[in-house]
């Protein structure tokens, strides 16, 4: 019955002395291994950061934002705004057959005009 006890506190303390300590090593590995990951993806983004500064810092990049989204310009130049052509517009009689084509064309060509548009603003 002795030896019971003893193997029994011997089993318990080793649990005590290797599992519980065992099992703090693996959840701090774990967060490590989080870190570990979050720093690497903020050393990415601070590079990309870093790299967008720099070339905005550069004299012909503020020229470039300053015209485009303030509208400056030079002394002597004139500044010229080019707007975008309104909808096009399909004038059909109102008479057999042309009732029936008349907004199906219409929403064609808003279709058309929108595709345009979005052609025009991705090739910028």
């Amino acid at each position: 019955m002795m030896r019971w006890l003893v193997a029994l506190g011997l089993a318990g303390a080793l649990g005590f002395v290797v599992i519980l300590p065992g099992r703090t090593w693996v959840e701090q590995n774990l967060a490590m291994r989080d870190a570990k990951a979050e720093l690497h993806q903020l050393q990415t983004s601070n590079a990309a950061v870093s790299e967008k500064i720099e070339r905005l810092s550069q004299d012909d990049s503020i020229e470039q934002q300053a015209r485009e989204e303030f509208g400056l310009v030079y002394p002597g130049e004139e500044p010229y705004t080019v707007l975008a052509p309104g909808a096009a517009t399909v004038n059909l009689p109102r008479t057999w057959p042309f009732e029936s084509l008349q907004d199906p064309l219409a929403r064609a060509a808003a279709r058309q005009a929108a595709a345009d548009e979005d052609n025009a603003l991705n090739d910028k």
